[in-house]
């Protein structure tokens, strides 16, 4: 990024340039007055557009705050890619760490996380910005509940329902992709908790969710209730039917990426170093009698990123054809990014069995 600049190629897939116009549009509104501008008045040739309607805005305003720091619109944009990588490493490393209170696993969790085919393809080859800080949030919800099922505080309760409410309106996708997750995650550390004080902690989890929904209404209720005015739900071209994968792509060796081509081949691949440490920590667990504390959330951790993966094989269209936010979804190859986060939970998991 730092050497060739945000990637702003015009493929049919890449985002790059559509985000970069609703910042500095942003930008123009909010400096005429306007700080939450539901229509953009001149994107699509001076025609407008309901941006905020339908998309997101938190992460086009971390943008505002970095350009305090450069005058181009392009670095700033750059700086956002930046800035996403290392709150997604810095969420990573303390939840594990929380997790196993071992900083070993903590570093071991963050490389996994960030060194993955899925996070060079989501910026180099889609620009997927909002996505980015999606999946850099993420470490830090999971970090919170933890928190909060072992130790419930009341300033860990503003800090969930701050930063649930944060995802939602950064990339509301994502939040949606990882809530059942976290929600299986929350009740097997509660029940793995030997401080657990009643039900308290997922009663408070469950409100702080709840007011966080309740806080990003005025994104939602548009969002929800008009957007079969603008045919979100249409098939077309890149409908998860037409955007499945083969198995001998999913399972690849790592593909080079050279950013001064135009198209490059797309990394949509599961890691092997992630793969092999993940099935290490299943195996480790079950054997190690002392480790089995943590063998129920590596079970479930090792099924949602199974179905996740085989979620991108066409195998899988059944389970497509019945999923209600399938379209919405929209590419299979979405799914990889909760995945590599439990598989990156599951290798800090196998070092700190190792320690």
């Amino acid at each position: 990024l730092l050497r060739y600049g945000p990637p702003l190629q015009a493929e049919a897939i890449t985002d790059g340039p559509n985000h970069l116009y609703r910042f500095a549009l942003l930008s123009w509104h909010v400096q005429h007055g306007d700080f939450y501008p539901r229509w953009f008045s001149d994107l699509h040739y001076g025609f407008g557009a309901p941006v905020l309607n339908f998309y997101a805005p938190l992460s086009y305003y971390i943008l505002l705050g970095l350009r305090l720091l450069t005058p181009s619109f392009p670095t700033a944009f750059l700086l956002g890619f930046v800035l996403s990588i290392a709150v997604g490493i810095w969420g990573m490393y303390y939840w594990a760490n929380e997790q196993f209170a071992s900083p070993v696993a903590g570093l071991t969790a963050a490389a996994a996380y960030s060194l993955t085919p899925y996070t060079y393809f989501s910026i180099m080859d889609r620009a997927a910005y909002p996505e980015m800080w999606g999946l850099a949030l993420a470490p830090w919800l999971f970090c919170l509940t933890l928190r909060l099922v072992r130790h419930p505080s009341h300033g860990t309760r503003i800090a969930l329902t701050v930063l649930y409410g944060s995802l939602i309106l950064t990339h509301n996708l994502s939040a949606l992709l990882f809530t059942p997750i976290l929600l299986v995650y929350s009740v097997v550390s509660w029940l793995q908790n030997k401080e657990k004080t009643a039900w308290h902690p997922l009663m408070w989890l469950s409100i702080s969710l709840v007011h966080a929904v309740c806080i990003t209404a005025f994104f939602l209720l548009p969002f929800l209730l008009e957007s079969q005015y603008v045919q979100l739900q249409r098939t077309s071209v890149y409908s998860y039917a037409a955007s499945f994968g083969a198995a001998k792509d999913l399972f690849s060796p790592p593909i080079p990426f050279d950013p001064r081509h135009v198209i490059n081949p797309r990394p949509t691949s599961v890691p092997w170093p992630q793969l092999a440490l993940a099935l290490a920590a299943a195996a480790t667990a079950t054997v190690w009698r002392k480790n089995r504390a943590v063998l129920p959330n590596i079970i479930i951790h090792g099924l949602f990123a199974a179905l996740l993966i085989f979620m991108n094989l066409r195998t899988s269209l059944p389970l497509w054809n019945i999923l209600p936010i399938a379209n919405l979804i929209q590419f299979p190859f979405r799914l990889l990014g909760p995945a590599m986060l439990l598989m990156a939970w599951m290798a800090g998991a196998f070092i700190a069995q190792l320690s």
